[in-house]
C-alpha cells in the first residue's frame, strides 16, 4: 500500500491464499481490526481461483488528500455482503498505523483473523501414517469456536497455502459449551496419493451443494495445517 500526498494517489495491491474459491467483497475502513468503523473506500472484489489464491493488482485511488492515523483493509466471507449465511463478516483484516497522518506511507501489511465468530479459532492436529500397516491417522482440537457451531473436517492433496482436492473426511467438529471441539479418524490407504497433505477446518458444516458446487461462506477455512 503506498500513498502519494503530493498526487493524492493511494495505490492498493494485495495477495491472499487459503480462501474458499469465489468472490470476496475487500474494502478500506476505518477503525481497528478489533473495532471496524465506517468503510473509507471500497476495492475490486477478491477472486480465489480453485487453489484458493487471489490476487489484486495495484488499484489506484485518486483525490486521497488525507488519510487517517488508523485505518484498516478486511476481506470478507462473500460472495455478496448479504447478513445470510455470514456472507458479509470479515475473514482476515490488517492494520495500518502511523504517527504522522501527513507523511507519505508505504506499508507492507500482514491480514490476520478477525473479531468474527470463529475466525480466531486456534488448534492442534496430528496425521501420521504407518507404511507397514496402510494406517493414516488423524486427530484435531479446536478451541475458540462459536458454542454449538459444526464445522466439516479433512484432509486435502496440496497446501494450505495451494489448496488441492479432499482425500479423507473426519467426523463433524461440534463446539461444545467452552468452545472447544475434537475430531479424530483412521483410514486404511496403500500409499498417500499426493506428495503434499494438509488438514483444514472450515466454517460451516455442508461445504457443497446438491451438484457439488462449493458453497463459499461456509467453505471458507478457519484454520489449516500442512503435513507431509
Amino acid at each position: 500500500m503506498v500513498w502519494d500526498a503530493n498526487l493524492q494517489q493511494l495505490s492498493v495491491s494485495l495477495q491472499v491464499s487459503g480462501l474458499a474459491p469465489g468472490r470476496h467483497p475487500t474494502h478500506l475502513h476505518l477503525g481497528t481490526c478489533k473495532a471496524p468503523g465506517a468503510l473509507l473506500y471500497p476495492l475490486p472484489d477478491l477472486q480465489a481461483n480453485d487453489f484458493g489464491q487471489a490476487t489484486m493488482k495495484p488499484v489506484i485511488i485518486k483525490n486521497v488528500a488525507h488519510l487517517p492515523q488508523e485505518f484498516l483493509i478486511n476481506v470478507h466471507n462473500g460472495p455478496t455482503m448479504a447478513e445470510t449465511q455470514q456472507q458479509n463478516i470479515a475473514i482476515a483484516c490488517g492494520m495500518i498505523s502511523r504517527k504522522d497522518a501527513r507523511a507519505p506511507l508505504k506499508a507492507h501489511v500482514i491480514l490476520q483473523g478477525t473479531t468474527a465468530a470463529n475466525e480466531s479459532a486456534s488448534g492442534t492436529a496430528q496425521v501420521a501414517w504407518d507404511v507397514t500397516t496402510g494406517i493414516l491417522s488423524a486427530a484435531v482440537k479446536v478451541h475458540g469456536l462459536q458454542l454449538g457451531s459444526r464445522h466439516a473436517v479433512h484432509i486435502h492433496a496440496g497446501r494450505c497455502e495451494q489448496q488441492g482436492k479432499m482425500l479423507y473426511p473426519l467426523p463433524v467438529l461440534v463446539a461444545d459449551k467452552h468452545g472447544d471441539a475434537s475430531s479424530s479418524a483412521t483410514f486404511h490407504v496403500t500409499s498417500l496419493p499426493a506428495e503434499h497433505v494438509y488438514l483444514n477446518v472450515h466454517y460451516g458444516e455442508q461445504i457443497t451443494d446438491a451438484q457439488g458446487k462449493i458453497i463459499i461462506p461456509a467453505f471458507n477455512p478457519i484454520l489449516c495445517g500442512n503435513f507431509f
